[in-house]
């Protein structure tokens, strides 16, 4: 899969969010990425933390779905997060990392 463009949008719709499967609501600031993959565009939309979630995990690989859901399975159990929701859990995560850069450049 090759990227074509990368940006962020303002949604003037409602989307859904390709990583987590939750709504992008109408007026939320999402990640648009255009890829083509045998011959054949693309557009994955994602909340701006799903995204950052997503690529901090697929280094130069293709993530498989049950692989993405394992790695969030692990750091919700590493984090402590107790939230169904993957949204939530991301943000959790991420939430918890940024705390933890924080106090190392202290």
């Amino acid at each position: 899969m090759e990227l074509l463009r990368e940006s962020e949008k303002k949604a003037r719709k409602n989307h859904r969010c390709n990583v987590c499967g939750e709504l992008i609501e109408k007026g939320d600031v999402y990640s648009s990425q255009t890829c083509v993959e045998d011959g054949e565009i693309i557009t994955f939309k994602s909340h701006l933390d799903c995204a950052e979630y997503f690529g901090s995990l697929n280094n130069e690989q293709e993530l498989l779905e049950s692989e993405f859901l394992e790695y969030l399975k692990e750091d919700k159990n590493k984090y402590n997060i107790k939230t169904d929701s993957i949204q939530e859990s991301i943000k959790g995560i991420l939430e918890y990392r940024r705390n933890q850069e924080g106090n190392q450049n202290e």
